[in-house]
């Protein structure tokens, strides 16, 4: 007989906001419009993000109930700690081995958390509290907002074109910085460079400001 450790997983969840508008000295907001309406496995500390609510549980995986094909879906409330502006949500586990012991996949580990960006921005007040309407099954994870404040629209996801983790790479800092690095170290004033498969075309642009005469 096989006994599952831990038996019951709580997902964790928190509101953020994860701004797209200054990447590595450009302005990039716009494709804060096109983020895609599922979640990314994302090292959330490389990313610029501003915490809005206490953390609190969603959901709950029984791994001696489910079968693999359970489909679920609750409300998560939120309070609210500041007043701003939230465009995405953050799910990670906490994971309860016995009584001393924890192993955590939160913000702060080196883990990586599965990040969902909604399709629409969200203004939030201190003191006030937020429901989203989250579901899950055994492959998917989805998350609305319900009866909430629009700030300000995205685009619609059947005209989203660009792919999901580009969103995760834009912001992850450590990751753009150490291009950059190379970039300036490599790139000739005047030069010409080929940047192939460009995506959001962050690269390009860092070698045009190193001095590269054409970016094709």
């Amino acid at each position: 007989r096989v006994m599952m450790c831990p038996c019951y997983i709580p997902p964790q969840t928190e509101l953020l906001r994860c701004p797209m508008e200054d990447v590595s000295g450009f302005n990039l907001s716009y494709f804060s419009r096109f983020c895609p309406e599922e979640a990314e496995s994302i090292y959330l500390k490389r990313m610029r993000h501003t915490p809005y609510a206490e953390p609190c549980p969603a959901f709950t995986f029984d791994f001696h109930a489910d079968d693999g094909a359970c489909k679920e879906e609750e409300l998560l409330s939120f309070d609210i700690r500041s007043s701003g502006v939230v465009n995405a949500i953050v799910f990670w586990h906490e994971m309860e081995l016995d009584e001393q012991e924890t192993l955590s996949s939160g913000p702060e580990s080196e883990s990586q958390q599965a990040v969902f960006m909604l399709s629409e921005e969200v203004k939030v007040e201190e003191g006030k509290r937020l429901v989203l309407r989250a579901g899950r099954s055994s492959t998917e994870l989805h998350v609305e907002t319900v009866d909430s404040p629009v700030h300000k629209n995205h685009i619609q996801p059947s005209r989203q074109v660009v792919q999901r983790w580009h969103f995760g790479m834009l912001n992850d800092r450590e990751r753009n910085e150490a291009y950059y690095r190379a970039l300036r170290r490599k790139v000739t004033p005047g030069g010409l460079v080929l940047d192939v498969g460009s995506g959001t075309a962050l690269l390009g642009m860092m070698a045009a400001r190193c001095g590269a005469g054409r970016v094709v």
